[in-house]
C-alpha cells in the first residue's frame, strides 16, 4: 500500500489502514499489526474470552477484559 502511495505521489499524505485479524489475540498480535502500518483495528472483543454470546453482561466484561489485558498494554 505505502509503495503504491508512493508511485501515486501521494506518499506524504497521511492515511488510515484498518484490519480485522483473526489470529490477534494479546498485546503481541496487535503489536504485530501495528508494525505492518494497521491504524485501526475492527474487533469483537468478547469472542476472545466468551464465545459469540448475546448475554449483555458477559459482552462488557469481554471488553473490560480486552482493555485490561490487551489495550492498557499498547503503546
Amino acid at each position: 500500500m505505502r509503495a503504491c502511495r508512493e508511485e501515486l505521489k501521494k506518499g506524504d499524505e497521511p492515511f488510515d489502514v484498518m484490519a480485522s485479524a483473526s489470529d490477534a489475540f494479546d498485546v503481541a498480535g496487535y503489536q504485530r499489526l501495528a508494525e505492518a502500518g494497521v491504524t485501526h483495528v475492527l474487533t469483537v472483543p468478547w469472542i476472545f474470552s466468551h464465545g459469540n454470546t448475546s448475554d449483555l453482561a458477559l459482552k462488557k466484561d469481554g471488553m473490560r477484559r480486552f482493555a485490561d489485558e490487551v489495550v492498557s498494554r499498547l503503546s
